[in-house]
Formats: structure tokens, C-alpha cells, sequence
């Protein structure tokens, strides 16, 4: 009755809330449950092994796989087995190049469905994961561990799983590489050949890659010059010519990048502690060309406003303002903005250009213009500066600074 297949029409028993059809009464039942908030719990089955919980008995036995070493599902192309038919297929499509999966934004194919779930957040700008020290959000968990670098001086990577051949004892940092190893070296394997040139590749799909080069397909084109490229590689490596990027060497070891990032990885893994203080004294620098501009705009207008002394409110909400508009966001963000307050904030301006703040013994608001005294003649250093605080109080001073910016 259910398929039709007594030569009868199928029974149709439709939902009266979504429209939803079904072939069994005790289906729509079941729905209709839902519908009123009293969908039943599934029952929960449990591994004997290591006591992971599952929803069903299929998915329950086939993590038991894991367990048993069983691995039915055998690819095609290589001798690789898989516990799931899932697993085998989405290895199979590294062989074949399928990509099933599309962008329905910008048209880009994917050949995992997590792979474009991870992408589609590149235009839904959804970033899940945030860094607990600045706020900053990443779309990928990885590009958050690398950010955390900046913070910490360290890697959170954690220690990498060594995998050990049985048969030589050389070690390898992932288990695909050991078995390319055993398979090429040990059970005499051949790598798969070009037939149009010499070149072997261990892998099938950088044999497929390669062969483009020999069709003569040149898809990449430069959106600068007229060239073309049959490599995507080709083409970024092209793009840096129209960049004039001039090439930078290592001041430490003499070694020259053609690229900014290249010596950067390289000061990164070998030099992180110069790389720390060449980063400070960077920030320092930029914050003092900052501070510099505005105070010398500053001092070349005439007429200060004749006001009187500020109270602390006012001085306070007048520093706050004063610090947005000296230093750049980005920078501010890396000092605790917004949820430090305006004097920590100042004090973190005058530590990382070298300088030191007023004592904390000081009454609150004698410290904070003390510290915006340092700001314009300690900091900054600049001549003008020192005479127009010369005749005018710092109260003044800051009002004026925060007038210009307002006209």
C-alpha cells in the first residue's frame, strides 16, 4: 500500500499546519508532535569501547568500525580502505578532481561540504571564533591560532603526532606521508608518469595538474597585463612583478625574501625575539608620528580659546577624546580600548614609547594632566609644543588640539 506497488494509488495523508505529506498515518502522527513541541528523545546507545554516546543504532555501528579495524569500502583508484561509504567517497574525489559542492554566491566548487561551509562565512561574514585578548574574530580556528602569536610569543599548535615506520624507523609528522613512504620505498610502487615528459608524481592528482601545462590551456589570466597562465601558482607568483615590491634581507643573518610575509615566516621561526623588539619599535615610532602631526598643526594656529580650568568629568571625557583622536583605533584596540579606562589607556601610550607616567600617588586628576604634559613634550619632543605650553595651561591646550579636529 505504501509504494503502490498493489497497482492501488498511494495513500497521501498531508500535514494541516506545513502541507507536508505522508504515506503512513503513524508518520503524520509523529509529526504532528513536533509541531506541538513534544517530539520524543531518541534513544541513547552507547560504545562499549570508549563510551561515546550516538542518537541511532547506524551511527553507533558504524564508530564501532573504528574500533574493530574494519574497512569494507575499498577506493578505486589506490589500495586505500574506509569504514564508511561517506569516507570512500569523499577520498575518491581526490582522485577524480569532482568538485559537487558550489557557492550559490560566487559560483566556487568545493569538494567537501564542510570545505564550502567554511567558505560561504567569507560572504556571510559570520567569524565564530574570537581572540580572548583583543576581540578580533576569525572565519577559521587556525587563523585564530595564528593571530594568537601576536599576544603570546607562542604557538598553540599542539605537539604533532609521530608516525613511525615499522619497517626503516624514519618518522614523519602525518600518517599520509608514512604511507607514501611505505608504498614507494618499501612495496616498490611506481609513481605515475607524464606521458609527454620525464616528470613522476606520487599522486594522481598532481599528475592531472601537471598535464595542463602540456595541453596548452592558459585558463589564469593577469587582470593587469595580457599574459596568461595554465597555473594558478603561475599567475600569483606573475601578480608580484606588478606589485615593484623591492626584495628584503634579514638583518640578523643576511638571508634575502622577494616579499614582505616571506621575511616575516622566516623572523617568525628564526628570530621571534628580535622580531618582538623590531615590532615595538615600530608602534613606537608610528605613535610618535601620530602625536607629532596633530601637536604640530596644533601649534601652528593662532588664538587659543580662553577658557578656564576643566573639571574632572570634563577633563576625563576631554582626554578620551583627545586619545581617539591622536592615536588610530587599531592601536588603541592593542592597548585595551574600550574596556580600560582613559588612564590606563594614557599610561600604556607613554610606556610603549619608552617613557614613564606619572606616579600612582599622585591625585587622580593632577596625574592625568601630568601624563598629557608627557604626552605633548616628553613623548613628541617637539619645540613648538614646548612653547605654546609655555604660555598656555594644559587645559587649554587640549581643548584647542580637540577644536581643530572638530573643524
Amino acid at each position: 500500500m505504501q509504494t503502490g506497488c498493489d497497482g492501488k494509488e498511494k495513500p497521501v495523508f498531508p500535514c494541516q499546519v506545513c502541507g507536508r505529506e505522508f504515506n503512513r498515518k503513524d508518520n503524520l502522527r509523529e509529526h504532528l508532535r513536533a509541531h506541538a513541541g513534544q517530539t520524543k528523545r531518541k534513544k541513547i546507545f552507547s560504545c562499549d569501547s570508549c563510551a561515546m554516546e550516538f542518537c541511532g543504532t547506524n551511527l553507533l555501528q558504524m564508530h564501532k568500525k573504528i574500533h574493530s579495524g574494519e574497512k569494507q569500502y575499498c577506493c578505486d583508484f589506490c589500495p586505500k580502505r574506509f569504514s564508511s561509504s561517506g569516507a570512500m567517497k569523499k577520498h575518491r574525489r581526490t582522485h577524480t578532481g569532482e568538485r559537487p559542492f558550489e557557492c550559490s554566491t560566487c559560483g566556487k566548487r568545493f569538494g567537501a561540504k564542510e570545505t564550502l561551509n567554511r567558505h560561504v562565512r567569507i560572504h556571510t561574514g559570520f567569524k565564530p571564533h574570537e581572540c580572548q585578548y583583543c576581540g578580533k574574530r576569525f572565519i577559521q580556528s587556525s587563523q585564530l591560532r595564528s593571530h594568537l602569536f601576536y599576544h603570546t610569543g607562542q604557538s598553540v599548535l599542539l605537539p604533532p603526532e609521530i608516525f613511525v615506520c615499522e619497517l626503516c624507523g624514519k618518522s614523519f609528522n602525518r600518517r599520509a606521508r608514512l604511507n607514501e613512504h611505505t608504498k614507494f620505498i618499501h612495496l616498490g610502487a611506481k609513481p605515475f608518469e607524464c606521458d609527454q615528459c620525464p616528470k613522476t608524481f606520487i599522486r594522481k592528482e598532481d599528475l592531472n595538474r601537471h598535464l595542463i601545462i602540456h595541453s596548452g590551456v592558459k585558463a589564469h589570466k593577469c587582470p593587469i597585463c595580457t599574459k596568461s597562465f595554465a597555473m594558478k601558482s603561475s599567475l600569483k607568483v606573475h601578480l608580484l612583478t606588478h606589485t615593484k615590491e623591492p626584495p628584503r634581507s634579514c638583518d640578523e643573518c643576511g638571508r634575502a625574501f622577494i616579499r614582505q610575509d616571506c621575511l616575516l615566516r622566516h623572523m617568525r621561526n628564526k628570530h621571534r625575539d628580535m622580531l618582538e623588539e623590531i615590532r615595538t619599535e615600530a608602534e613606537k615610532k608610528k605613535l610618535q608620528q601620530q602625536l607629532l602631526q596633530v601637536a604640530a598643526e596644533a601649534s601652528l594656529v593662532d588664538g587659543l580659546e580662553e577658557k578656564g580650568e576643566l573639571d574632572e568629568r570634563g577633563l576625563t571625557e576631554a582626554v578620551s577624546e583627545l586619545l581617539t583622536l591622536l592615536v588610530d583605533e587599531a592601536t588603541l584596540v592593542g592597548l585595551g580600548w574600550p574596556s580600560e579606562g582613559v588612564e590606563s589607556l594614557l599610561e600604556s601610550v607613554i610606556k610603549r614609547c619608552g617613557h614613564d607616567p606619572a606616579p600612582r600617588s599622585t591625585p587622580s586628576h593632577e596625574r592625568l594632566r601630568h601624563n598629557v604634559k608627557l604626552l605633548f613634550t616628553v613623548v613628541i619632543d617637539d619645540s613648538a609644543v614646548k612653547a605654546l605650553l609655555n604660555n598656555q595651561t594644559i587645559d587649554q591646550v587640549i581643548l584647542h588640539v580637540l577644536r581643530l579636529a572638530k573643524s
